[in-house]
């Protein structure tokens, strides 16, 4: 979002300069064109531009609930037409098209539906993650009311709709007129009804008075506008918090500023999901120990002088187990094993995090079961939750395992081992139909 404001504002440097500048969704483009054109700014243009600005601020500072925006257009309006800076070369509006567009039946031929359909796709994929994005970043400054996706997607597509009868453009949430919207106090939906009756009014009776509105004027106020939209906080929180996170963020940004919008947000997404793909593909695995004099088990790599015995192996995988991890978790337990020497007799692990397993990690299972059993090494668990249990019981691993080797803490089971008692929780075991 960031970078989608720096891209809307700095695309409005050609209305406040007062030259041509290229228009375009890369940073760096708009930037070297507008370095190359320096010596060609309207100085004019440009400080009608920057008086727009400070108005608007000045405005905002005096009490916030007062329309800046609106006295900029009207001051600029005024300036314009009584000091004729429009025969100065001050870029204004002029003749704006009166009236509304008519009703027509839309053309549904095979052709056209065959030429447009690839365009109308992306337009409405790239329209909704647009409207989509500018939703969620005013949700989190106002934090007063919920985004619902289905929601905005139902809306754009009714509003598409009933667009097509009148020759419309593609409609969607754009970040320049959203900020415009949010820093003129906006509180409810009902502001963009009053904004469409107000435009329907001007397009009918009243776009003769915005003859002499200077452009630089427009664009300082979305410019004014896109700069709420930046928000640097948010990113020195993540650095302090997070640095990978704040990495993915200074991807996205650069990304967003170097390739333009859309593929801003589709290299954004890949990353989370190949950074999702990664710390599922290695896990958090930690190694227990009991806390003294306690029935509690801990890391042993955080807590001192903890429990532990030579001959158990009591482990805790912190996530569901699928293909993607349960390589990584068997070399794990056979490097756990290999580094105790052989004393290991028995693996006691802890299924508590492990909310699912799926069919290539419950194979993995089995043959790691299997393998240690005829190694003499016996494996118990404990703290199956409901969901998991009935996947032991569905894929007969439950059979492999052996319900005398499934506890219902970890506490018990490292009693049972040590002092070779029956378990307690057998019964526990045998209930599928219990659900946790």
């Amino acid at each position: 979002t960031s970078a989608a404001a720096l891209i809307i504002g700095f695309n409005q440097l050609k209305y406040l300069m007062g030259v041509e500048i290229v228009k375009s969704t890369q940073l760096i483009d708009i930037i070297w064109d507008v370095l190359q054109k320096l010596g060609q700014v309207h100085w004019l243009t440009f400080l009608v531009g920057i008086g727009g600005i400070l108005t608007i601020m000045l405005v905002k500072r005096i009490h916030a609930s007062i329309p800046g925006s609106l006295i900029a257009v009207v001051l600029g309006i005024a300036i314009t037409y009584f000091l004729g800076f429009a025969e100065a070369g001050l870029s204004i509006v002029r003749d704006i098209p009166q009236g509304l567009p008519s009703f027509q039946w839309p053309a549904l031929d095979w052709q056209t539906f065959e030429q447009l359909a690839p365009l109308a796709i992306t337009i409405s994929i790239v329209a909704f993650m647009e409207a989509f994005s500018v939703a969620k970043a005013i949700e989190a400054k106002k934090r007063n009311y919920k985004v619902v996706p289905n929601q905005e997607l139902v809306a754009l597509g009714a509003a598409n709709l009933v667009g097509s009868f009148f020759q419309s453009y593609p409609v969607t949430g754009g970040f320049s007129r959203s900020a415009v919207n949010f820093q003129s106090g906006a509180q409810t939906p009902m502001a963009s009804i009053i904004s469409a009756a107000l435009v329907g009014l001007t397009l009918l009776f009243l776009t003769p008075l915005f003859y002499y509105l200077p452009e630089a004027i427009l664009a300082s106020i979305i410019m004014v506008a896109v700069v709420g939209l930046i928000d640097l906080g948010y990113a020195r929180q993540l650095w302090q918090d997070n640095k990978l996170e704040f990495g993915l963020l200074l991807l996205t940004f650069l990304s967003t500023l170097h390739f333009g919008m859309v593929p801003g947000i589709a290299i954004g997404i890949v990353f989370s999901i190949l950074i999702l793909l990664y710390k599922s593909a290695y896990p958090h695995i930690a190694r227990l120990g009991r806390v003294s004099g306690h029935k509690e088990f801990r890391n042993v790599q955080r807590f001192k002088d903890l429990e532990v015995w030579a001959d158990m192996l009591i482990i805790r995988v912190d996530a569901p187990l699928t293909f993607i991890n349960i390589q990584h978790v068997k070399e794990y337990i056979e490097t756990a094993l290999y580094q105790e020497g052989g004393k290991v007799q028995t693996i006691i692990w802890d299924f508590g995090p492990v909310s699912y397993i799926d069919a290539t990690a419950m194979q993995a299972l089995k043959e790691l079961w299997v393998s240690q059993k005829e190694k003499n090494i016996r494996f118990v668990i404990c703290d199956l939750i409901g969901p998991v249990r009935d996947i032991f019981h569905a894929s007969g691993l439950i059979k492999i395992v052996g319900e005398e080797n499934i506890m219902l803490n970890l506490d018990e089971a490292v009693r049972q081992v040590k002092n070779n008692e029956q378990p307690q929780s057998k019964a526990y075991a045998l209930q599928t139909d219990y659900k946790m």
